[in-house]
């Protein structure tokens, strides 16, 4: 095949994967046409025009079109939705890795006696896992809930551990620190993809 015959196909699955973009992907493709290769753009000009999203390219030297610079923010949403579900896919795995850690910790107390502790840690290990997985699944923001509960009574439970300890170094209350931090910011940054997934 030549490459001009490969270039036609690839342009031509853009044009018809475009069909299927919303109308806020295609307004948001010509508001940063610059960063995209020039047949995009046009492609992406076509089916805005299609949709009588503008009326034709002049259109693009509005304000609504113009290049705006993108703003800072803690949680950065892709615009594509494709990548959206990937990020939101790995980051599920990642969750239901480290919901295994309490069920894990549980059976542990379970084994040492301590039957209601450990059927408590276990059983919220078990929830958050569940719910991890349900978003992984289904995209469906309801699960998220279910694993901030459990995340912050988590950081309860280690904090009053902590506090019965004696003898800590800054260090021992540092790393744990950092760990729930970590954790908590790929919640939050979960729960700001699932809601921009469901726009």
């Amino acid at each position: 095949m030549k490459e001009s015959d490969s270039d036609m196909e690839f342009w031509n699955g853009l044009r018809e994967k475009m069909t299927h973009y919303t109308d806020h992907e295609i307004t948001d493709i010509l508001r940063k046409r610059k960063s995209y290769e020039p047949e995009a753009v046009r492609i992406a000009t076509d089916e805005a025009i299609r949709r009588n999203l503008i009326h034709s390219e002049q259109d693009l030297f509005s304000d609504k079109y113009s290049d705006q610079p993108t703003s800072w923010t803690l949680f950065p949403c892709p615009e594509n939705k494709e990548t959206r579900d990937k990020i939101i896919r790995s980051m599920s795995r990642v969750l239901m890795l480290v919901g295994v850690i309490p069920a894990i910790y549980g059976v542990l107390k379970l084994q040492t006696g301590k039957y209601p502790e450990g059927v408590a840690i276990f059983v919220a290990g078990l929830l958050w896992v569940f719910a991890a997985f349900m978003i992984f699944s289904r995209k469906d923001r309801r699960f998220w809930a279910p694993i901030l509960v459990v995340g912050l009574l988590a950081s309860a439970y280690v904090s009053r551990m902590f506090l019965l300890v004696k003898g800590l170094k800054v260090m021992d209350y540092v790393v744990p620190g950092i760990l729930f931090l970590v954790v908590f910011y790929v919640l939050f940054f979960l729960r700001a993809l699932l809601k921009r997934q469901s726009e």
